[in-house]
């Protein structure tokens, strides 16, 4: 089935929840996306996006939601040191009785050792890219597309 298929003619349920992603950079300033899987179901099949997922009653804060999430989804251990807050969305889904529920992006530096020990454990593939490669070439879920612009373009931001 064609992403365009996914995208306008799944009909099932979708579940949104707070969430967190993590912007991962390697030594070379690349960022490490994944490729979500073409399942019915989720958010943006198909498309380029960052790590990370739902947090889940064991959390205790969006931290170690992310921690949990790139243990199970790229196998790698992170220390809470390595792990920086960047920025906060907040999405209104109170038209689905759901209220109002956030997205909170960190930034991590993975070493070369981390990133010798990937083993993809869910999307269908992964990848370093440049950011205008990102920004201009990739098919990306657009609230990530967003915070990757925004995490690139920081500098611009005066006090």
């Amino acid at each position: 089935m064609s992403i365009k298929n996914y995208l306008l003619k799944d009909q099932g349920p979708l579940r949104p929840d707070n969430a967190v992603a993590a912007i991962i950079k390697n030594p070379s300033n690349d960022y490490l996306l994944q490729l979500r899987d073409l399942i019915n179901g989720i958010f943006y099949p198909g498309h380029w996006g960052l790590f990370g997922g739902g947090l889940e009653k064991k959390d205790i804060d969006p931290k170690d939601c992310v921690i949990r999430e790139l243990k199970e989804e790229l196998n790698i251990s992170f220390n809470r040191e390595q792990i920086v807050e960047f920025t906060n969305f907040t999405f209104d889904f109170s038209f689905s009785n759901r209220g109002i529920l956030s997205r909170t992006y960190f930034e991590i530096e993975i070493n070369q050792d981390q990133m010798e020990n990937i083993i993809l454990g869910e999307g269908s593939d992964y990848g370093f890219f440049e950011i205008e490669e990102i920004l201009l070439n990739k098919k990306v879920v657009p609230y990530d597309l967003y915070a990757l612009w925004l995490y690139s373009s920081k500098a611009r931001f005066k006090n």
